[in-house]
C-alpha cells in the first residue's frame, strides 16, 4: 500500500470514517459472492440464493451509511451529483407508491427490496467513494471475479464440472454459477466490456498481459454460450466505445494502436476462414458450427425462442394498453402473465403461430418497467440513462477542448452499461442480482 493511500486511511479513521470501509468492503463482497454464490439443487435455478444475498449485504451497507450520515452531519455528499438525484429518486418512489395501484399488492411489497437495492448501490458509490484508489480496486475485483468466471466457463464446455450439473448438456452446457446459460452471459458482458478499454490504454506488460488473459477467458465463455442478445450488447458496446475513441483521437488511433487493429484483424479473418472453409475445427456440432447456425439468418427466421419472445412482447403490449399511465404495479408481469397470454393466444390465428408457456419476464426491461410501473415510470429510467450519457458527453466534450487523453477506466464502465441497456432489448438482466448490482455499481463508479 503507498503512502497516500495509508494517509488517506488514516485520515479517514481520525474523522470517524470507519463506516466508509465497511461500505467499500461490502461492495467488494457483493461483486465476488453474487456471481459465486449457488445452491444447485435449488427448483427455480440459482437466483434465490444471489437475490438473498444482494438483499442482505445492501441493507448492511445502507445501515452503516446511515451511521456515516449520523457523525458526518450532513447529506452533501450525494447532492454534489444534483443531475443524477432527482430522476433516481422519483424512480424509486414511482416503485414505492406503486404498491397503492398495484393488482397484487403482495407482488410489489415482495419485489420492492430487490428494486430499490439499484438506486441504493448508486448512492452508496457517489457518496463514498471519493478517490481513483477505491475506484481502481473495485473495477479490478469486478475484472479478476469475470475472469475467474470466465475460466470456469471454458472448463465446463469441456466437461470440467461438478459431478451433481452432469445433465446439462448442448446449448445450456456453459451456464458458470448461474444455472441458465443467458443469465451467465448476461454477466459476463459487463467485466469483458470494462476489460477491453483498460487492456489498450495499459502500459506494464504484466498486466496488459493478465487482462488479455481475462479477455480471452470472458470472450470464449460468452461466445460458447451462444446467447444472441449478449452478443449483440457487447459488439455494439465496443463499437460504441471505438466511436468515442475516433472521435476524440481522429487519426491517431491508427498510429496509437496499430498493433492492436493489425492484430484484430488477423484475428477476425482467421475466424472467418475457419468458419467458411471446411476443417476439424467447424465440423458439425462443433462450437463454430452452433454459432454458425445460432447467428444465421435462416435458424433467425425460424428459431422458436425469438417467435416466443415476439409473443411475450405482443401480449406485454396488452397489458400496457390496459393501464399505460402507471402501470399494473411493480412486480406484477409474473402474476398477470398467463392471464394476458391466453387473451393474446385466443386471438386469431396466435396459438399455432407462437410457441406459449410461463414467463416470469417479458425479456425487454423496457416494456417490463412500461407494464409494471406504466410510461411514467419507464421515463423516469430514461431519464436516469439520459442524464449519464449526457454528462459522459459533456465530460468527453470538455476533454477533447483541453486535447487531454479519455481515461480508459471511464470508457470501460460506459462500455459495461451501454452492454447491459441493449441486451435488455432481448433479455431481462435488470432483473437478475449479479447483472442489475454490477449495473448500478459501474453507473455510479
Amino acid at each position: 500500500m503507498d503512502r497516500k493511500l495509508r494517509n488517506n486511511n488514516y485520515n479517514a479513521i481520525e474523522n470517524k470514517d470507519i463506516p466508509v470501509f465497511a461500505i467499500e468492503d461490502i461492495i467488494i463482497l457483493l461483486i465476488i459472492l453474487l456471481p459465486v454464490v449457488f445452491y444447485p439443487y435449488l427448483l427455480t435455478i440459482f437466483n434465490p440464493a444471489k437475490d438473498l444475498i444482494l438483499k442482505i449485504l445492501t441493507i448492511i451497507a445502507v445501515a452503516f451509511w446511515v451511521i456515516l450520515l449520523i457523525i458526518r452531519g450532513k447529506t452533501s455528499a450525494i447532492t454534489t451529483y444534483k443531475p443524477y438525484v432527482l430522476p433516481v429518486l422519483l424512480f424509486s418512489a414511482i416503485g414505492i407508491i406503486s404498491i397503492f395501484w398495484s393488482n397484487n399488492p403482495y407482488a410489489a411489497i415482495q419485489t420492492l427490496p430487490f428494486f430499490l437495492a439499484g438506486p441504493l448501490l448508486f448512492f452508496l458509490i457517489i457518496s463514498n467513494f471519493k478517490n481513483r484508489d477505491q475506484v481502481n480496486k473495485i473495477v479490478f475485483i469486478i475484472i479478476i471475479t469475470g475472469t475467474l468466471m470466465g475460466v470456469y466457463g471454458v472448463l465446463q464446455y469441456f466437461g470440467i464440472d461438478f459431478s451433481f450439473w452432469k445433465a446439462n448438456y448442448g446449448r445450456n452446457k456453459v451456464f458458470g454459477l448461474f444455472g441458465n446459460v443467458n443469465y451467465f452471459a448476461e454477466y459476463i458482458i459487463i467485466p469483458l466490456a470494462i476489460s477491453i478499454p483498460v487492456f489498450l490504454s495499459m502500459n506494464k506488460k504484466y498486466f496488459k498481459y493478465l487482462l488479455l488473459f481475462g479477455i480471452t477467458a470472458m470472450g470464449m465463455s460468452l461466445f460458447l454460450t451462444f446467447t444472441r442478445g449478449s452478443y449483440l450488447g457487447i459488439i455494439l458496446s465496443l463499437l460504441f466505445i471505438f466511436s468515442i475513441i475516433f472521435f476524440c483521437e481522429g487519426k491517431d488511433i491508427f498510429k496509437k494502436y496499430h498493433k492492436i487493429i493489425v492484430l484484430l484483424l488477423v484475428i477476425v479473418l482467421l475466424i472467418t476462414t475457419l468458419a467458411i472453409i471446411p476443417n476439424p475445427l467447424n465440423k458439425k456440432y462443433s462450437a463454430i458450427d452452433r454459432f454458425k447456425t445460432r447467428v444465421s439468418l435462416t435458424r433467425l427466421a425460424q428459431d422458436k425462442s425469438i417467435a416466443a419472445r415476439i409473443a411475450t412482447w405482443k401480449y406485454t403490449w396488452l397489458m400496457i394498453k390496459d393501464k399505460p399511465w402507471l402501470g399494473s404495479g411493480l412486480g406484477t408481469f409474473p402474476y398477470n402473465s398467463i392471464r394476458y397470454q391466453a387473451i393474446f393466444m385466443s386471438k386469431g390465428d396466435n396459438r399455432s403461430l407462437y410457441p406459449h408457456g410461463i414467463d416470469a419476464q417479458a425479456h425487454n426491461e423496457y416494456l417490463q418497467y412500461w407494464a409494471e410501473l406504466g410510461i411514467i415510470g419507464l421515463l423516469l429510467f430514461l431519464w436516469i440513462i439520459a442524464v449519464y450519457y449526457q454528462q459522459f458527453f459533456k465530460y468527453i466534450k470538455n476533454e477533447k477542448k483541453k486535447q487531454k487523453e479519455l481515461p480508459a477506466l471511464l470508457l470501460g464502465l460506459m462500455g459495461a452499461v451501454t452492454a447491459v441497456l441493449i441486451d435488455s432489448l432481448f433479455g431481462f438482466p435488470l432483473h437478475l442480482p449479479a447483472s442489475f448490482a454490477l449495473f448500478w455499481i459501474t453507473m455510479g463508479l
